[in-house]
Formats: structure tokens, sequence, C-alpha cells
């Protein structure tokens, strides 16, 4: 029911649909791409609604699509609430749900509806991105990454298998859509033979349209005062075109910040803005993700980096190669 209550609010509000999927990264996409897209100046700023938290599946979709439920609200449905409690306050809740949906189809005005909605396509097992692909057709996909070796191994064999499952999304997009792809992966990069849309890389190779480049982690440790220096963080550049901009997050490190940011500018210049707002839009309403590389006051001057978002072996692999390239007097990995 919610599925077909979620495409009637798509019909009728026609929200533009930008998707996201791959196998590590959507959730910090995600955020850099609503920090650009929420915060332009002027007459023309745009409505926009993401996904909250994890909400990539066949009931997270149509939930974001209906509302931008409250926390308190998600936490009720979660996969981390225990199925056998609270059954009584679940079934009130999914019952809200499909009757606001209805109301809003029926007398929501359309001024009121979010213009652009970011949504995280996950994909556990195969089918899933065309059934995702019905509830919302995207005119924006993007694919972050495919791994060496598959996130859900008890149903994909192989990253093959993954690619042929994330090519589904490509194979949504229509001629005047747009399929964002990883230049820096070959298996996402032979994805741009599957759809009709415009392709935009992103990456650091040379020849990606949106290109990344002098990244440098900020996390230096001072042996004259035995103290680390205030600055830690990650700072690149973001070049297209002939021009480019500097982007500095910071307390947080590693090149999948860096991927996540030159997204968020693919689909910014989509929407008209030029480099340096984007820039100026991340630097002020960018959010790292919980459990994204998150840098954490430890004692005896002390530093954590919080990376235990359930995670994909390219995941691990970037966030101890990052750790790798810190400098710091010692140095522990905790898996």
């Amino acid at each position: 029911m919610l599925k077909q209550i979620a495409k009637l609010l798509v019909w009728r509000f026609k929200p533009k649909i930008i998707a996201i999927t791959g196998s590590a990264g959507k959730t910090s996409t995600k955020e850099a791409i609503y920090a650009v897209l929420s915060s332009r100046s002027g007459k023309n700023i745009f409505r926009v609604r993401k996904s909250s938290g994890n909400l990539n599946n066949e009931l997270g979709i149509p939930l974001t699509i209906i509302e931008d439920w409250t926390d308190a609200e998600l936490k009720l449905v979660s996969s981390g609430q225990p199925a056998g409690e609270k059954l009584v306050q679940k079934l009130f809740f999914w019952i809200k749900a499909a009757l606001r949906g209805l109301l809003y189809f029926l007398f929501l005005n359309k001024n009121k509806y979010p213009e652009i909605l970011i949504l995280e396509y996950g994909a556990d097992r195969p089918g899933d991105i065309r059934y995702l692909s019905e509830i919302a057709k995207p005119q924006i996909g993007i694919i972050t990454t495919i791994g060496e070796i598959p996130v859900h191994v008890e149903f994909f064999s192989d990253p093959e298998a993954v690619a042929k499952e994330k090519g589904k999304l490509m194979e949504s997009l229509t001629a005047n859509g747009f399929a964002i792809l990883n230049f820096d992966n070959e298996i996402v990069m032979k994805l741009k033979e599957r759809t009709r849309a415009r392709i935009i890389s992103f990456g650091f190779g040379e020849g990606a349209d949106v290109k990344i480049s002098s990244l440098e982690n900020h996390f230096e440790f001072n042996e004259s005062t035995d103290e680390y220096e205030k600055y830690f963080g990650v700072s690149f550049k973001i070049e297209n075109g002939g021009s480019f901009v500097p982007v500095v997050l910071k307390n947080t490190f590693g090149k999948a910040q860096a991927y996540a940011v030159a997204v968020s500018a693919c689909v910014g210049l989509i929407f008209d803005l030029n480099l340096v707002e984007i820039a100026e839009a991340l630097s002020n309403n960018y959010k790292i993700a919980k459990g994204r590389m998150n840098l954490l006051k430890g004692i005896n001057n002390s530093y954590i980096i919080d990376d235990c978002y359930n995670a994909s072996p390219i995941s691990v692999k970037e966030a101890l190669q990052t750790l790798s390239d810190l400098k710091a007097k010692r140095k522990i990995a905790v898996l």
C-alpha cells in the first residue's frame, strides 16, 4: 500500500528524483548533495528532502516520499527496534504514514512539497533496484563505487553480479537524465554503455569531468610541544572545465569524503550552480554522517577516528589506508 501511495505522490508533485547507489559512500554522498542543493541563496531556493538514516529499501523509500519523519518516529520502525516490542505503536505509525500520504495526495498544495528528493537505493539482492525505480523513477542516477568483493555475499556472487544490479539504475534513466559515475572505478564506468542518459564522471583520474586533486589529510603532531596541531581535516581541489575551487572539511579524513563532495559538485553543476557556490554551500552546511571517519577527542592527548558504521570491504580498506597516511606517534586500528 505504501508503494502505491508513494507512486501517487511522485506522479502528482513531480519532484526531481536523485537516486544514489553503490557499495560504499551512499550516505556521505547524500549529505553532500543535500548541503549543496538546500542552501542556494536568492529567489530560486530549492525545496529539498533527503532520506533519513539508511531508509533505502522498499519501506524506507516510500516513507521518505511521504514525509520528513522525526528521529523518534523512525527509531520506532528501524531495524534496531526489536520485532516483538511496541507493536501497537508500530501499527499506529504505519496507519499514520498511509493516511498522511493519502491526505497529502488529495489536499497538499504543490508549493509545499519538495522540488527535489535525494534517495538512497539499497541493493541487498537482485531485483531491488528495479523495484525501487518503479516507486520513484530518477532523473539523476549516481553510482558511488563497486568493490572487488561484493557487500552482500549471500546474494551476489561477484562484482559483475553487483554491477548488473546497479546497472538497473542506469537503465531506468531517460535520454534527458544524467548518470553520474565514478571515473576511478572500471566496473562502474562500464555501466555507461547501459544508459541513454548524459554521462558525468567524477574522480582523481585525468579525464574525469569533475576532477579531485591535491588531497591532503591534516593531522600533524608537533614533537616540540608534544601536542597535536589544532587543525584536523582533509583538503583538496575540485576542478571542472578549467576552473577549480579549494575545499576544506574539518574533523574528517580520507578519499571517501572527497568523492562525496565531487558527486555533489556534479549535481550542483546540473542545477546551474557554479563551483564557488558549491564550495561555499559545502563549507557552511555539509555535516559529516555519523560513523564515517569522524574525529573524536580521546583521553591522554589521543584521538579516535570513528568509522564504525556497518562497513563494506572497500570502505575498511580505505579507512586503513587513511590511517596509514596520517602522521602520529602511535596508531591503533580496531576492527
